[in-house]
């Protein structure tokens, strides 16, 4: 990669993370993984990218005689993750004296629980401004060729009809969802996209994040254009520009009668063009999609009365292969726990497991009120208000989704270390 016409120089560790990056975004969809990385028969789970990132901090011990300084950069990170690990221990360890299975199978339904540990990885790599920079600049870049991606693809299928990105599915095969082109999910999009309009609407020119304002305004573009033609996912769409909204909003660079603007165009957009009435529609169990509506109703309503069965620890982790455990997700009329978002997450780990999911977002309320007069701060809101819209239904815990945590607490640990950095420089400055 070039920055201002100099190669980007990626350390070790740095080059290991886009490597998972990479995976996440299934080598730009171009053909599916192999069969190698379906751990468990299951496509989208991320033992793979947990294994990579469990290597990546061994060697790191090993390269440091197993001897890491805790700065206060780690302050919070240290005890979170003890209790974290105490925790997912408690819980594997009861699922698997609860259900007769191997080791292996239960392990398979408990990405999430060892997704935390790995941002051990991400926070050493994020940590000064220069190194935030580059994987951020990174990631970007990931996440803009897989939009550029999408487009081409949704495009010449919505004109042709034919396929060349095999692996948006493990099918080889694209999904089409009430005449949309339901395209891949890379669970770090949101992640891009929030901080691409974060440099655009902040004015954060190329010199500070590295990224040329053409390329921003490129990524809002394109990111625009799939969500409305190439997405298919409703919790997505509007997770997505509930996140660019508040951006905007929360923006110090922003005028007050440029938000007022973008407020009444939303407002015009949503009721003087039909816009409201689809979102309705879509979620309607009279609408479009009234069978997928009524199959997550039904997995809330469901899961929430195993959930209420045992509100400690929930049912546990288990995988639905035989009749007592198919019982378990239904019987019959089997549900998916990734249906339910938080309620399927309450009834699978109960209020100790939630407990680990729900001290990380109070984390980061608790980083976006101290960071007052810094630019980051529009797009740390805005990765929470994704999260928090988006847990309804397809929560960040999700397998498909877990990857997202440890970038995310890497991110908010970066920006609010550095940022109490400069407020202890400014406040030795005016001492001395």
């Amino acid at each position: 990669m070039i920055i201002n016409n100099k190669k980007l120089h990626l350390s070790f560790l740095q080059k290991a993370l886009l490597f998972t990056m990479l995976i996440e975004a299934q080598f730009f969809y171009i053909f599916p993984l192999p069969k190698f990385f379906w751990l468990g028969n299951n496509p989208n789970n991320k033992s793979y990218i947990i294994l990579i990132l469990y290597f990546v901090i061994i060697m790191l011990l090993i390269a440091n005689k197993f001897k890491i300084r805790l700065t206060k950069y780690f302050s919070f990170v240290r005890p979170y993750l003890i209790i974290q690990v105490l925790i997912a221990v408690i819980l594997i360890i009861r699922s698997k004296l609860l259900y007769d299975q191997s080791w292996f199978d239960m392990t398979q339904c408990a990405d999430y629980l060892f997704m935390p540990l790995t941002a051990i990885a991400f926070l050493i790599a994020f940590k000064n401004e220069i190194d935030y920079r580059k994987m951020m600049y990174v990631l970007f870049w990931v996440i803009l060729i897989c939009q550029i991606v999408i487009f081409v693809q949704g495009i010449v299928i919505r004109t042709t009809g034919v396929t060349f990105c095999f692996g948006m599915r493990e099918t080889g095969e694209i999904a089409i969802r009430a005449g949309m082109v339901r395209s891949a999910r890379n669970c770090l999009n949101f992640i891009g996209i929030g901080y691409s309009i974060n440099c655009l609407i902040n004015r954060i020119n190329r010199n500070e994040s590295y990224i040329s304002k053409r390329l921003n305004i490129l990524m809002f573009a394109l990111s625009i254009f799939n969500l409305l033609f190439f997405n298919g996912y409703r919790t997505i769409i509007l997770s997505t520009f509930a996140m660019m909204l508040v951006i905007v909003i929360f923006s110090k660079k922003f005028a007050i009668p440029k938000k007022t603007l973008v407020l009444i165009f939303v407002m015009l957009l949503l009721f003087g063009f039909g816009v409201y009435d689809s979102i309705i529609d879509f979620f309607s169990l009279d609408g479009k999609l009234a069978g997928s509506t009524l199959v997550r109703i039904g997995a809330a309503i469901f899961f929430w009365n195993r959930f209420i069965e045992n509100p400690i620890f929930g049912f546990g982790m288990v995988r639905p292969y035989t009749d007592e455990t198919w019982q378990l997700f239904g019987g019959d009329r089997i549900y998916a726990v990734t249906d339910a978002g938080i309620i399927g997450l309450l009834s699978e780990v109960g209020l100790l497991g939630f407990f680990t999911y729900f001290v990380l977002f109070g984390r980061g309320l608790y980083i976006v009120t101290k960071l007052k007069d810094n630019r980051e701060r529009s797009f740390l809101i805005g990765i929470l208000v994704y999260i928090l819209a988006s847990s309804p239904a397809l929560i960040i815990t999700n397998i498909s989704r877990c990857f997202a945590i440890p970038v995310c607490m890497a991110i908010f640990e970066s920006v609010y270390y550095r940022h109490k950095a400069k407020q202890n420089e400014e406040i030795y400055e005016n001492r001395a």
